[in-house]
């Protein structure tokens, strides 16, 4: 989709800080870093929402986001992660996730 900055992100060589990537998902960490370690995990193929994705294909994404979380949680010592699945202001499936400490609410993360 050619508006959608996702696609752009995927389909231009350009610095962002990737952790993983292949043919179908690129992992990177994204620009906000209001929590240490925010990062993305996005489908390559644009869709907006994971019931459009063939079963395998989630299937896939999730295996990714897990091996994801359990390396965050553990190179930032984090205890828990919040994930986000959004599509408000990027209509592209991804999750984010917020590693964090066990004690963080979102009243100190503002």
């Amino acid at each position: 989709m050619k508006d959608c900055i996702f696609c752009k992100i995927i389909t231009e060589e350009n610095s962002r800080d990737t952790i993983f990537e292949n043919d179908k998902i690129l992992v990177m960490l994204d620009v906000d870093w209001a929590v240490k370690g925010h990062t993305l995990v996005i489908w390559k193929n644009h869709f907006e929402n994971a019931s459009e994705m063939p079963s395998k294909d989630f299937n896939y994404f999730a295996q990714t986001y897990h091996k994801t979380e359990k390396a965050l949680l553990k190179i930032l010592r984090a205890d828990k992660s919040v994930i986000l699945k959004s599509g408000g202001l990027v209509p592209h499936f991804h999750f984010h996730i917020y590693p964090i400490k066990k004690e963080t609410s979102w009243q100190t993360i503002k």
